[in-house]
């Protein structure tokens, strides 16, 4: 795993993303299906931040606590919202935080590797924790899976 991975430190006020969600494990991964879900509905969308989507999980108290990749997560697919409601979409708030921002450049096909060297090997090398918050990552307005060469931004909640 390339050692440029990690980006920086950062905090992140509170926000509120609104799309659509899908509960899910790594077995029955259904991200496809939550994001074609959202981007047929969005259009449906007012009072957003249109500079980017972001791709939220909400794991359980205890989802990290050993590997089963049966284990239920939820998945956000949306944009942040600048409205408190949004009538017939999901949402969830991402509450304010310190957070390690990572890169994955490179296939959709291989940010499997970018997740494992960050918790297996940077986390505990660098002596941080999880906190109890969702991740996310940060997509470009004009993501699309199918570029063999893609930016995401990954956004890990610490203590």
């Amino acid at each position: 795993m390339k050692n440029n991975v990690f980006l920086k430190f950062d905090y992140v006020s509170e926000f509120i993303v609104v799309g659509c969600c899908m509960e899910m494990s790594l077995v029955n991964f259904k991200a496809t299906d939550v994001w074609q879900k959202f981007m047929k509905s969005k259009q449906e969308l007012s009072d957003y931040d249109s500079t980017c989507y972001y791709d939220v999980n909400c794991y359980d108290e205890r989802y990290f606590d050993s590997y089963n990749p049966n284990r239920i997560f939820k998945k956000f697919a949306g944009v942040k919202s600048l409205i408190a409601t949004t009538n017939n979409f999901d949402s969830v708030l991402i509450p304010a935080g310190r957070y390690a921002v990572f890169v994955h450049e490179g296939l959709v096909a291989d940010i499997s590797k970018t997740f494992q060297y960050i918790y297996t090997e940077w986390l505990p090398q660098n002596n941080e924790q999880l906190d109890r918050r969702p991740h996310f990552m940060i997509l470009p307005i004009d993501y699309d899976r199918n570029n063999p060469i893609i930016r995401e931004e990954i956004y890990i909640p610490l203590k």
